[in-house]
C-alpha cells in the first residue's frame, strides 16, 4: 500500500538509526506525539508479512523495545 510504501522508504532513509514509533506516526500520518494508535502496528505487520512472502525475507524490519524500528543491516 502507498503507507507502507511510506514506512519502508523512511525506514531506508534512517538505515543506520533506529526511529521511534512517534516519529513513524508524525512523518507518516502527522499524527502528535501523544495519540493513541494501532495504525502503524497494523501497516508493519502487514509491510512485514508481504516482505517476508515475496522476497523470502525474515526480520528484513528489526523493533526493538525504547529504540523504535530499523532496516537489518545484515541485508544492506
Amino acid at each position: 500500500t502507498e503507507k507502507e510504501n511510506e514506512i519502508f522508504n523512511f525506514l531506508m532513509s534512517q538505515t543506520d538509526n533506529y526511529v521511534s514509533r512517534e516519529k513513524l506516526l508524525s512523518e507518516i500520518w502527522n499524527y502528535d506525539k501523544d495519540i493513541d494508535t494501532h495504525t502503524l502496528e497494523t501497516h508493519m505487520y502487514s509491510l512485514r508479512k508481504k516482505i517476508e512472502e515475496k522476497l523470502e525475507l525474515k526480520d528484513l524490519i528489526i523493533y526493538r523495545e525504547k529504540k523504535g524500528y530499523v532496516i537489518n543491516g545484515d541485508f544492506l
